[in-house]
């Protein structure tokens, strides 16, 4: 058991902030562009909250993905030693929705990789050219290329993602869809994760 976390890692993270900072200009431009957002909202609701994301994980990944001792509380097991420790799933897939076209996929793929994961993001069909500035802002801010990919297109690309077997699968969107996902994930036996309340159904 060991720690998941390096040093690497933190720095790759706050040059993703540095990097969402420096072109929010053409990031908001390209949200109000695909999704009718007033500028202001574009600023406030997409860029601001990734960049939060992305300090809080800069500053907090290394404390909150430590390993720590976990103690017993049954009095038979209090001699032997517990931990928490927690390891890397391997490819996480993220299925986005078109509303936050920044906000939530950055907000989902950066702690994802400061977990010592890989991703594969499909965002909406409706915001194309978010999409592809996501992928390009975490290669230009140091990650290996291929660490994050983001696919593009329908529901027919959702569903081929879920076909590859990722080891974990995290779906934004409506029900209808949400259901239609949870069905074919519980076909390969993944767990998928609902964002608007970050649990495992």
């Amino acid at each position: 058991m060991g720690e998941i976390f390096d040093a690497r890692s933190v720095c790759e993270i706050a040059q993703a902030r540095e990097r969402i900072m420096a072109s929010r200009n053409e990031l908001a431009d390209a949200v109000v562009r695909e999704s009718g957002k007033p500028r202001v909202e574009a600023l406030f609701a997409d860029i601001f909250v990734a960049l939060d994301s992305a300090e809080y994980w800069s500053r907090n990944a290394s404390r909150a993905l430590r390993m720590r001792r976990v103690p017993h509380h049954s009095t038979a097991a209090k001699a032997k030693r517990g931990y928490l420790a927690y390891d890397p799933l391997g490819v996480i897939a993220i299925i986005s929705s078109w509303n936050y076209p920044l906000a939530i996929p950055i907000s989902q793929i950066i702690p994802a990789l400061a977990a010592g994961n890989a991703v594969v993001c499909k965002t909406s069909d409706f915001t194309p050219q978010c999409g592809a500035l996501i992928e390009k802002l975490f290669i230009k801010a140091g990650f290996p290329k291929g660490l994050v990919t983001v696919v593009q297109g329908g529901g027919e690309v959702g569903q081929a993602l879920i076909d590859a077997s990722p080891d974990k699968v995290m779906f934004t969107g409506s029900v209808a869809t949400g259901r239609r996902v949870a069905e074919a994930c519980a076909k390969k036996l993944i767990l998928p994760c609902s964002n608007s309340a970050a649990r495992t159904l």
